[in-house]
């Protein structure tokens, strides 16, 4: 091994040189701080040497601390004179700048240096740092903070304008739902009327990419060819179950996001072409109150079953019973800067309220009723409430209103198995003497149109006689009853507190003159300024959501020491579990009906023009001419966005398709653009959704080779506005990612 060539000390010798006798290296490429050198000499003196090449006198190191010695007025500074060749002066030049630079600090010693020259009052410039970069460099040595969850951790998929409907994770999130029993295809599988699915060949092979094979297979049996029509009419074993039924099947995590992404938490959907439960049970899974349209009476009453179904297993809908025993006492607590009267915390299977209290003292004070009969608005929440006291106690019900659409109450009494009864004229003497005949008729217990009995004043008064001192008491007021209670349990205790009471509805003077007697001499009533049907815009008193038709319209009212009696919480509006609703009806007739401003999201997904026909109902958009279909679905739209409440989104998934014949493809995608916009809702994001291939690859060739044509494999995700998209944004909040109770676990992307 040969040994390495001994270390010399390059000849030298140290001189005080004059200043302008030295020159720079024409080939120095290093560009030093001149200024802040300069800086240092001031301070603190100069320091070092300057290296100069004896044969040509040029600096090969120092070269700005002598431009700097220059500039702060010396005259000679001390050098070193180097003899060596020029080979060695160049590496010199270089070397020294180079192996400065592949330096680096021990981070905690410099700091700690730096934090002590600091410390001593003298400033780090003159050693070439400032506060800023100590104040730098100690924030580099901080903990590092921790890493950004990822975008599926805060979103449950990232939010791009692709959503993968092929990935492993969404087949798997998909599974995890439809494990739940979703059968969205139950009355769509059976031919004929109603609203089952004219499945013919095209549908069928679409749907089912086995179909070819199982054609094969009969044709090798038989041993003969078989047209596609004959072997669907007489060898084709359709499936039953969604996956290859031919049935187009909504896919449960596109509403999942839908709803997590675009709805207030608890806000109510509505969603005018329902078709299957998928979309209704996954709302009611997450908390959302849902009302679906369907023209075919065989699919609303399957959808209805499949709710029933997830009730009974506690999947969705309120837990059965009372929350609270009606001798109970309901908190007040503090909201917003206010004293607030929870008088909705007694429930009954999601109903909440003084009402359901009523309803459950009438029905329980005697022998177990043989049903309840009782009348009321198609608005009112008592059909509902009535109907929930029945299906907690195992009892009939029959509830009778004025004939018209049905709306959430009635479809959320129907839910919990009451019988709507509709009459014309609708006015309410009619419908109380009618309910009145069929409960002595029927043997049932008639509860009071608008719980108009001393039993309702009686439950409130002893709820009111033990409020805290309020400045005010401010009670909304639909009946009058609830208001009765408030004074009378007020005098009870000898509270002398004013009492302002908000009418919501129609004027409540005669029942008040009736169970109040001198209620003027303490109360104040003033119109809520709006109609009894219309929301509140503003529906929260700090974290505490109030029903728009009654408390939040109290709101503009409140002041500072005031206390807010909070009657009720329906269960068709937020904040309490609810089961999905549907109403068999025309969905241009039913839109057009819907109360204004009373929907947090619209979601929907239209037929495809003809592509499946449902039903041939002329009222059927799928049994319609394209041009009839945009207008009747710009109708839907006009409907579902004024029942939009502002500052809320819509979301429709669509997609364009082509004629019969393989004609012009049909914008569907602009046609539901261009309906949103007459609307009032704005075009502001969107996404493709990719689709499982499933058995495109069968027609693809042929359609391409024939026509040109692509196989189309996504649906268009399309996302409207009603209002400012911030305010919207801000109103869905957060988005949850949890997943609801009863479902399996399923690992995030």
């Amino acid at each position: 091994m040969t040994a390495a060539p001994a270390a010399r000390v390059l000849p030298h010798r140290y001189e005080l040189m004059p200043v302008d006798k030295l020159t720079p290296h024409p080939d120095n490429a290093n560009i030093g701080d001149v200024v802040g050198i300069a800086g240092s000499i001031q301070a603190v003196g100069f320091w070092g040497v300057v290296l100069v090449h004896e044969a040509t006198g040029h600096i090969l190191a120092g070269e700005h601390r002598w431009r700097a010695a220059g500039k702060s007025g010396l005259t000679d500074v001390p050098a070193i004179v180097i003899d060596c060749d020029e080979a060695t002066a160049r590496d010199i030049l270089v070397g020294d700048n180079e192996w400065a630079r592949q330096g680096r600090w021990d981070q905690d010693k410099l700091v700690a240096l730096l934090q002590r020259m600091s410390a001593s009052g003298r400033s780090l410039a003159a050693a070439g740092f400032g506060a800023d970069r100590l104040a730098r460099l100690l924030g580099e040595r901080r903990e590092p903070e921790p890493p950004r969850p990822a975008l599926a951790d805060r979103f449950v998929v990232p939010p791009f304008d692709v959503l993968d409907g092929r990935s492993g994770w969404w087949r798997d999130r998909k599974a995890a739902w439809l494990a739940l029993g979703i059968e969205s295809e139950l009355g769509r599988l059976a031919g004929g009327g109603g609203g089952a699915m004219r499945a013919g060949p095209a549908g069928w092979l679409r749907a089912d990419p086995g179909f070819y094979a199982k054609k094969a297979r009969a044709e090798e049996a038989l041993g003969r060819e078989l047209s596609t029509a004959e072997f669907v009419a007489d060898w084709y074993d359709k499936p039953t179950k969604g996956t290859g039924s031919g049935i187009s099947i909504f896919d449960p995590v596109v509403c999942e996001l839908a709803y997590r992404w675009f709805a207030p938490p608890g806000g109510a959907v509505l969603d005018p072409f329902a078709g299957g439960s998928v979309r209704g049970l996954v709302a009611a899974m997450l908390g959302h109150p849902y009302l679906g349209c369907d023209l075919s009476p065989a699919q609303v009453a399957a959808n209805e079953q499949q709710a029933a179904a997830f009730a009974a297993r506690g999947l969705i809908g309120a837990a059965p019973g009372p929350e609270l025993s009606p001798a109970d006492l309901t908190p007040v607590e503090e909201h917003g800067g206010y004293q607030v009267k929870r008088d909705d915390l007694f429930g009954v299977r999601g109903s909440m309220g003084g009402k359901a209290r009523t309803c459950w003292t009438l029905a329980t004070a005697g022998p177990p009723p043989a049903g309840l009969v009782t009348a009321g608005s198609r608005q009112s929440p008592q059909v509902n409430i009535v109907a929930a006291v029945a299906a907690e106690l195992g009892v009939p019900c029959r509830v009778h209103v004025p004939s018209g659409d049905l709306t959430p109450e009635l479809l959320a009494a129907r839910a919990h198995g009451a019988e709507v009864v509709q009459h014309r004229p609708g006015r309410n003497s009619v419908i109380i003497a009618r309910a009145r005949a069929d409960a002595a008729e029927r043997g049932w217990l008639e509860v009071p149109f608008g719980m108009e009995c001393p039993e309702a004043v009686e439950a409130t008064a002893a709820q009111a006689a033990e409020l805290p001192p309020a400045a005010r008491y401010v009670v909304p007021v639909g009946s009058g009853m609830t208001l009765a209670g408030v004074l009378a349990g007020l005098e009870r205790a000898g509270n002398p507190a004013p009492v302002l009471g908000v009418v919501c509805g129609a004027d409540p003077a005669r029942r008040l003159d009736r169970w109040a007697p001198g209620w003027r001499a303490r109360c104040t009533l003033v119109g809520a300024g709006m109609d009894y049907h219309r929301h509140a815009p503003q529906t929260r008193l700090g974290g505490l959501e109030l029903d728009p038709i009654y408390e939040a319209k109290c709101l503009p009212h409140l002041r500072a020491g005031d206390l807010l009696w909070v009657v009720g919480r329906r269960e068709t509006v937020g904040g309490a579990p609810a089961l999905p609703a549907w109403a068999c009806a025309d969905a241009v007739g039913w839109a057009a009906q819907l109360p204004p401003d009373s929907a947090d999201l619209v979601f929907t997904c239209p037929p495809y023009y003809d592509l499946e026909r449902y039903s041939d109902d002329p009222a059927d958009l799928s049994a319609m001419a394209p041009a009839a279909f945009d207008a009747a679905w710009a109708a839907i739209l006009g409907g579902c966005a004024r029942a939009l409440r502002p500052d809320r989104f819509a979301v429709v998934v669509t997609g364009d398709t082509r004629g019969r014949g393989g004609g012009a493809v049909r914008d569907l995608r602009g046609a539901t653009i261009a309906g949103a916009a007459a609307a009032g809702l704005a075009y502001c994001s969107g996404a493709v959704l990719l689709t499982p291939i499933g058995s495109v690859p069968y027609a693809a060739g042929r359609l391409f080779t024939g026509t040109r044509g692509l196989g189309r494999c996504h649906q268009d995700v399309l996302v409207f506005c009603k209002g400012d998209r911030g305010a919207a944004a801000r109103a869905c909040g957060e988005v949850p990612v949890e997943l609801p109770p009863g479902m399996a676990g399923v690992e995030q992307e």
